[in-house]
């Protein structure tokens, strides 16, 4: 972790050599450091989501022009150890071909294991209680299935500090951006039994809210505000917005609210016309919600007296940026249960030079729809008007 703080500046200069122009350091959340560098879009001065296209496309090409080979639809099945060195792997094509690769060294980047529910199940079922895809979440990346783990672990590599980042999600976040917005907002958060538990001034850290939704009953929280608060931000945009949620304005959220009534359903995302009804919905105790609505909550009481129309409520789940450590020695190879090296096994890296053999998880090159964000600009895929943090 060390050396990927320490190298981050040059690794930067190392993108902008290649052609990578960024739009600037911006902040994940009002109160980080602006250490996110975000890639222009290409043609404009703006940045959006998906914008990591344009560091793919500029690895593939410098990658080309050093003469490296991928292999695309071709799925590496284990490693080829001889004489305690790591020299190649095995594969299988796409058609069913089997064919062996070898280098110098090999590199596996194959990311963690978060569509792997066995793996969950086998780290962190025990001590967490998490079963994937029911009270804990994975980002919809394809291909981190576990199998780097497994190719690491069958050649000897000894396995140390296996962790996750936590983080957070509505019900379907990624589905229903709009109404994911608004419900990353500083309303009032309760756990289950109707309690406060976290200062909701920090939602914006997704990692500190996850794990404090990590400690509550079930793993999750309930998020709430009412229809005041939305007329407030359809008129002066949300609280809070970073560069991968970039929608400054909530013009969608009652089409997106009933789309999801419409498509969803169930009591992850509830609109009443009392806060007794969505206690009632969700099993919660209807005095304790209103204690903390009415009475602890002072910013929120005068809010929930005057709303006429609607209250709100949604449930914020786990989600996991999962990785997985195994262990290494100084250099980033990997080391066995005696704590030698394991020769030509990296964990991390890029192809730097002719004959070493990269394992990735399966990146596609493909045209990108960007999501354009700016002070004029407009998302031509939802027609959001984004602008500058």
């Amino acid at each position: 972790m060390k050396a990927y703080v320490d190298k981050s500046g040059d690794t930067i200069d190392w993108l902008e050599d290649m052609g990578v122009e960024w739009y600037g350091a911006m902040r994940h959340f009002s109160a980080s450091e602006m250490t996110w560098h975000c890639p222009k879009v290409p043609g404009t001065n703006t940045y959006g989501r998906c914008t990591g296209a344009v560091i793919c496309k500029a690895l593939k090409d410098r990658a080309d022009e050093l003469g490296v080979r991928f292999k695309l639809e071709t799925r590496v099945t284990s490693l080829i150890k001889e004489d305690d060195a790591i020299v190649g792997v095995h594969a299988v094509t796409a058609d069913g071909k089997e064919i062996e690769a070898r280098g110098s060294a090999v590199v596996i980047a194959t990311g963690g294991f978060n569509k792997n529910p066995e793996m969950y199940k086998e780290y962190f079922s025990d001590y967490m209680g998490y079963e994937l895809d029911k009270n804990v979440f994975s980002f919809p990346f394809p291909g981190p299935n576990g199998d780097g783990i497994r190719m690491a672990r069958e050649v000897g590599a000894a396995e140390d500090n296996v962790n996750i980042e936590m983080y957070y999600t509505s019900s379907r976040g990624e589905e229903f951006l709009p109404l994911d917005i608004a419900f990353r907002q500083p309303n009032m958060l309760l756990n289950i039994e109707g309690k406060r538990f976290y200062n909701e001034g920090g939602i914006g850290n997704t990692t500190f809210t996850g794990n404090a939704l990590y400690r509550q009953t079930g793993h999750v929280g309930y998020m709430f505000f009412d229809d005041a608060t939305m007329r407030h931000y359809r008129k002066n945009g949300p609280d809070q917005t970073c560069p991968d949620h970039p929608i400054t304005d909530m013009d969608q959220f009652d089409d997106e609210y009933k789309r999801y009534l419409d498509e969803v359903g169930g009591d992850d995302f509830i609109i009443a016309d009392t806060l007794d009804e969505i206690a009632e919905r969700i099993g919660m105790d209807p005095e304790a919600l209103a204690e903390e609505a009415y009475g602890n909550c002072h910013v929120f009481a005068d809010l929930f007296q005057l709303s006429v129309l609607f209250s709100f409520c949604i449930l914020l789940q786990i989600l996991f940026h999962n990785d997985f450590f195994l262990c290494f020695s100084h250099n980033r190879t990997h080391l066995d249960e005696s704590h030698a090296i394991i020769k030509m096994l990296c964990g991390i890296g890029f192809l730097n030079r002719k004959g070493n053999c990269l394992v990735s998880s399966g990146f596609k090159f493909r045209k990108h729809t960007f999501h354009e964000c700016g002070p004029d600009s407009m998302s031509p895929d939802t027609g959001n008007k984004c602008q500058r943090k």
